[in-house]
């Protein structure tokens, strides 16, 4: 087993507080800006190295980058470029060392919350879901049609992943609530 923390692409004091606390394992990040090209092997090396000059040995990547997974999850018109931009990412963090992959299925609204001060114990201030607070833009995305896309997804990926010895991780979500 592998004591793992999760880090932002960046340093920052969580990457001290890490350190300090014995980790040396990492659930990375990978950068979302428009200059970092996951299909670029220099630049996940970059990002690899960036973790183990701290001492930190990246292990898992988490999430996918949203400019993929977006895609992937609702089906759309660049889902099949997505699918082969993760495939050459898989491939570069193979070589990487980094073998683990965790991703979520959530199309459209993601990690919605509908507050984000609600009082919790000693003040401290959390986020949280109220269906009846929530107010939704429209957008339907059916069950089966997010079945059918996981499914288009996995048939595409798993063989690879196999062959370069990266594991999927699917993050468990809630399922969607029902229309």
């Amino acid at each position: 087993m592998l004591l793992t923390d999760y880090f932002r692409p960046e340093p920052d004091a969580t990457w001290d507080i890490a350190l300090q606390c014995g980790v040396r394992h990492g659930t990375i990040r990978l950068p979302e800006d428009d200059s970092f090209d996951v299909t670029d092997r220099g630049h996940i090396r970059s990002v690899a190295d960036r973790f183990r000059s701290r001492g930190i040995t990246p292990v898992v990547v988490e999430p996918l980058p949203n400019s993929l997974h977006d895609h992937i999850k609702l089906g759309d018109a660049q889902r099949d470029v997505s699918i082969e931009k993760f495939i050459r990412l898989m491939e570069n963090l193979s070589i990487e060392g980094i073998r683990t992959v965790c991703f979520n299925f959530m199309a459209h609204y993601g990690w919605t919350r509908t507050s984000k001060e609600l009082p919790e114990r000693g003040g401290a201030l959390v986020t949280g879901f109220s269906a009846d607070d929530f107010h939704d833009d429209g957008y339907v995305m059916t069950r089966e049609r997010l079945g059918a896309n996981f499914d288009y997804f996995m048939k595409a990926v798993i063989p690879v992943a196999e062959s370069v010895g990266v594991r999927l991780a699917l993050h468990p979500d809630d399922p969607p609530l029902e229309s």
